[in-house]
């Protein structure tokens, strides 16, 4: 990856940036979207596979090429006020990619093969802002104004592939087993589409000395267009004024204690499809949140509190796979989720940090068991004076979760509450050189990150990320 930006001072009060992101990737070995089968559909257990099991078959893969650019002019009037302009344009492309790998073990060992050529993605985007303060009733304000498009194009040729035999395969083989059939000479063209266009204000309101009014609105134009000659995947969606609006409330109640309330409502068009191909209606809902933030011990120590509860309708849940081995999807009324966070971070002593956070978050969508209830997770590091470690830091990390779980048809596959470690060191060798090493997973915990239920196919796991070591040098010129 090759990164760099530069900006030029047109006058005194304008800027002009511009910026570009060149990205090259490979990647072997791809086993798609399926994870790990752990039961099937009926409930009979799969033999546990092994933290480096690969369902992807070696010749799957692909190489990309990825380019981002953008430029942007800002300006700042004298009376406060600034303006700015953003275009943005990214362009990735995939000259060829190959689907292989195990999809199940049972009932019987199955493969997933398919051949994409000429993938090409584009997005752009263009941005407008004007902000600024102004008076009314003897107090001094923000206005934000702003106004934006943007667009997304992926077009490909999709070419399909004879299954191949897997006479005698087990699989515990993994993806290595499947044999490379090639494509058939005949491609399908894809387009897949997307605009939004919208405009948006907001303000910050100064009621009195303590309180604080943020107050908003978007108003967005959707449109999204899926053409492909598979009828699953068409798709066709259109609305105009879509009016999502915002507001919330901050108190300071004392010298470095605020607290807040705030609302928001919600407007997702999300494309997914139910069993008979017929794409969910956008999900609305509303969220609201309150909380508190302060600043202790001459503010070495930031603390904050929230609580948060969202309620929404067409809600896309899993609900199986199709024949196809498509997953489909049921539309939920009445989803409610909600939450409560709490974080602490400041200096213990000079030069000891620390900091950590507790996430809680339920739900009564039957997916919910799926993702963790509770989340810790609590981290220090300490940089020596001087002396003859002077230069020299090191951390600590730890993360915690409850457990999670999925269930089926007589079986349930289950990830109990577990631990993880990380280690950091970092030496500074000079004013300008650093040399920093990590370790991850200190204790080498085997672990699910991820359980999935697809109904029919089963229950399905995804092995966490084992002991790692990461080695880095910064130089700054």
């Amino acid at each position: 990856m090759l990164y760099g930006t530069l900006e030029y001072d047109l006058s005194a009060s304008t800027v002009l940036g511009v910026g570009l992101t060149w990205r090259q990737r490979e990647q072997r070995g791809a086993a798609g979207t399926t994870p790990i089968q752990g039961f099937a559909g009926d409930g009979t257990p799969v033999p546990l596979m092994p933290r480096n099991y690969n369902n992807g078959a070696p010749w799957a893969g692909y190489e990309q090429d990825a380019l981002n650019a953008f430029v942007r002019l800002e300006h700042r009037f004298d009376n406060g006020w600034s303006a700015k302009i953003q275009a943005t344009h990214d362009a990735i492309d995939t000259p060829e990619m190959r689907i292989g790998s195990l999809r199940f073990a049972l009932p019987e060992v199955a493969p997933q093969v398919g051949m994409y050529k000429d993938i090409a993605s584009r997005d752009r985007g263009l941005t407008m802002e004007l902000q600024g303060p102004f008076s009314l009733f003897g107090r001094e304000h923000q206005l934000l104004l702003g106004a934006g498009t943007a667009s997304h194009r992926t077009t490909l040729l999709r070419g399909t592939s004879p299954d191949p035999d897997l006479t005698g395969v087990g699989y515990a083989q993994g993806g290595r087993a499947v044999p490379y059939t090639g494509a058939d000479a005949a491609y399908s063209s894809d387009l897949f589409s997307s605009d939004r266009s919208y405009v948006y204000a907001a303000s910050r309101l100064t009621l009195a000395d303590p309180v604080k009014l943020i107050a908003g609105a978007r108003v967005t134009d959707y449109q999204q267009k899926d053409m492909t000659d598979i009828s699953w995947y068409q798709y066709d969606f259109k609305q105009k004024g879509v009016a999502t609006p915002y507001a919330g409330l901050v108190v300071d109640v004392a010298k470095d204690v605020s607290v807040y309330t705030s609302y928001t409502s919600i407007f997702n068009p999300s494309g997914a499809k139910d069993i008979h191909g017929r794409a969910l209606d956008p999900e609305e809902g509303k969220t609201y949140e309150i909380g508190a933030k302060g600043e202790f011990f001459n503010k070495r120590l930031n603390a904050s509190v929230s609580h948060f509860w969202m309620r929404t309708d067409n809600t896309p849940e899993e609900a199986g796979m199709n024949a196809r081995g498509d997953v489909f999807y049921q539309a939920v009324s009445g989803a409610s989720r909600r939450g409560y966070e709490l974080e602490l971070s400041g200096e213990l002593a000079r030069g000891w940090q620390a900091q950590g956070s507790y996430v809680q978050n339920s739900s009564d969508l039957s997916s919910a068991s799926s993702l963790p209830a509770h989340q810790f997770k609590l981290g220090t590091t300490y940089q020596f004076g001087a002396g003859a470690l002077s230069g020299l830091t090191v951390g600590a990390a730890t993360r915690w979760q409850s457990a999670i779980s999925v269930s089926g048809a007589n079986a349930t596959l289950r990830q109990d509450a577990y631990w993880l470690f990380d280690l950091m060191a970092r030496y500074q060798v000079s004013p300008k050189l650093s040399i920093s090493a990590n370790l991850n997973n200190v204790f080498d915990k085997a672990y699910f990150s991820a359980v999935t239920n697809f109904n029919r196919q089963g229950l399905f796991y995804t092995w966490g990320a084992p002991r790692s070591v990461s080695v880095s040098a910064r130089y700054t010129f």
